[in-house]
């Protein structure tokens, strides 16, 4: 028999068995996608598709805006904006790679940064300021990350188009 394992209205997979296996239900029809409402499998329009795919887009640019927008960090005893853009990142990760293997002998780590008044200049850091800013860094990304994977499967369960266009980052 054909079974259909259904999450949150939607069909997420499909199977062939001769047992009943618990949580799926018995159809030759459904396919995974399709929409299980009121006990009938309906196929998933193309425009429920569409947005879904947008909204994706929408999303990731708005996960990476954040992502390169810059971080708030105290590492220097006020607080500075850093840059976060690709390449910021990659120098970041030499700089801060560089001050885990030399520590003080490394110093100064000249890091670019914006002070309260929105002046921008590269900076002395200690290796332990320059450590701490890529630790913000890292753990701005992550949570960043963390909450576009939590959209995208909000997203992923979102089974009308209302559903699917209610979801923001």
């Amino acid at each position: 028999m054909r079974l259909a394992e259904i999450n949150n209205g939607l069909v997420v997979n499909v199977v062939v068995s001769d047992d009943v296996i618990e949580g799926f239900v018995e159809s030759n029809t459904a396919n995974i996608g399709d929409q299980f409402v009121g006990g009938l499998f309906m196929q998933q329009s193309p425009g429920l598709s569409q947005a879904r795919l947008e909204k994706t887009r929408e999303l990731r640019f708005s996960a990476q805006s954040t992502i390169t927008g810059g971080k708030q960090c105290d590492a220097l005893g006020a607080m500075h904006t850093y840059p976060t853009t690709k390449d910021d990142q990659a120098f970041l990760t030499a700089r801060y790679s560089k001050a885990v293997a030399l520590g003080v002998a490394g110093g100064p780590y000249k890091f670019m940064c914006a002070d309260s008044n929105g002046v921008w200049a590269r900076r002395d850091h200690s290796a332990d300021q320059i450590i701490q800013v890529a630790l913000a860094v890292e753990s701005f990304i992550t949570e960043t990350l963390n909450r576009f994977d939590q959209r995208v499967s909000e997203l992923n369960s979102a089974a009308t188009l209302e559903a699917i266009l209610a979801v923001v980052f």
